[in-house]
């Protein structure tokens, strides 16, 4: 179909192209990002309507609301999907972190915020270099939390439940740069900032590691509020819902963060 459009017979402006690619965009995203339909879902249709296209025979602007009807029809069932998906990783220990389209979700989040920033400080190519040289993706709580701010900091929950909030979606940034293995286990306010070894803290890093820099602590609470938020996002980004917050909730793996616990006291610092 993006051929199709490109083609001198294809009769259209250059606004009528860009709304049929950003919802063809959206169909992939919500489709194959989200549902993980098969591979062939539609293709003989949409093969048809691109031949339609380039002969003339329908309006692109008849082929983008086509497209947007039937992406807004699937989405329930989409999102039904990805919460399947997701719950199984949770099963296999590793959450958000390995759903395989999470660099693309945070790319366009960070590119949100370059927006609002009038500032781009990460682009696509650091998203898909090779496994070397692309963008980390970290778990600000890390996976195994031996220092004493995070065991102190988290001390309430048990070593599941933390090995939960770690891989849960509002735990995971994107870093302007690659970090070895040791100061991924640093406390927060030593993640923040940049290190006497010229290691870039969130401070110093992409729009979304300024953003994280900005909270004073990190706790249970803020894994979730980010998380609601990224959710939220991708709910305006490519205009969806979710069933409501319950559901970002459960699709979260957070509803323990409701339970009424007491916290016991503060351990003594190393």
């Amino acid at each position: 179909m993006f051929t199709a459009t490109l083609t001198t017979s294809a009769n259209m402006t250059s606004a009528e192209r860009v709304a049929l690619f950003k919802e063809i965009e959206r169909f992939i995203f919500i489709c194959f990002r989200l549902g993980e339909f098969q591979s062939s879902y539609r293709s003989s249709e949409y093969y048809h309507k691109a031949k339609d296209i380039y002969s003339g025979e329908v309006s692109v602007a008849a082929v983008t609301q086509e497209i947007s009807n039937n992406s807004t029809a699937d989405a329930t069932y989409a999102i039904n999907n990805f919460i399947t998906k997701i719950d199984k990783k949770f099963t296999y220990g590793e959450g958000f972190y390995g759903w395989s389209d999470l660099r693309y979700m945070l790319y366009e989040y960070e590119c949100s915020l370059s927006v609002r920033n009038n500032m781009q400080k990460v682009d696509w190519a650091m998203f898909t270099k090779v496994a070397k040289d692309k963008i980390s993706v970290e778990h600000i709580l890390p996976q195994t939390p031996t220092k004493w701010y995070w065991r102190n900091q988290f001390r309430q929950f048990s070593a599941d439940e933390i090995k939960t909030l770690s891989a849960s979606l509002g735990n995971l940034l994107p870093l302007s740069q690659s970090i070895d293995s040791g100061p991924q286990n640093d406390g927060f306010n030593d993640k923040k900032a940049t290190a006497a070894s010229g290691r870039r803290g969130y401070e110093n890093g992409s729009h979304s590691e300024i953003e994280v820099s900005k909270e004073a602590e990190w706790d249970a609470y803020r894994i979730l509020q980010r998380g609601i938020k990224l959710l939220k996002f991708m709910e305006t980004r490519w205009q969806f819902q979710f069933k409501n917050e319950a559901q970002m909730l459960d699709l979260l793996h957070l509803r323990f963060l409701l339970e009424q616990r007491d916290i016991p006291e503060e351990i003594p610092p190393e």
